[in-house]
C-alpha cells in the first residue's frame, strides 16, 4: 500500500534526521524497539503508538512537523 509506504519512510526519516537509533526511539517514546522496525517497514502502528512516536520526533498525528512555540 502506498500510503503505508510513504508513512514508514517518513517516520524513518524523522527519526534519522533526530539521529536516533531505533533503540533511541523506542525508550524515549515507551515503545518496543521491535515495534519501531515493524512501522519503519510498513505495519501499520496503533493510534496511541503513533501518537508517542510523533511526540518525540516532533510531529502530530498527521506527521506534519508542530510549529515551534
Amino acid at each position: 500500500n502506498k500510503f503505508m509506504e510513504n508513512f514508514s519512510e517518513k517516520i524513518k526519516e524523522a527519526r534519522k534526521a533526530k539521529r536516533l537509533s531505533r533503540r533511541e526511539l523506542a525508550e524515549k517514546s515507551n515503545v518496543s524497539e521491535i515495534a519501531i522496525y515493524y512501522i519503519e517497514n510498513g505495519k501499520t502502528p496503533s493510534l496511541r503508538t503513533l501518537s508517542r512516536i510523533c511526540e518525540v520526533l516532533g510531529f502530530d498525528i498527521t506527521l506534519t512537523p508542530k510549529k515551534q512555540q
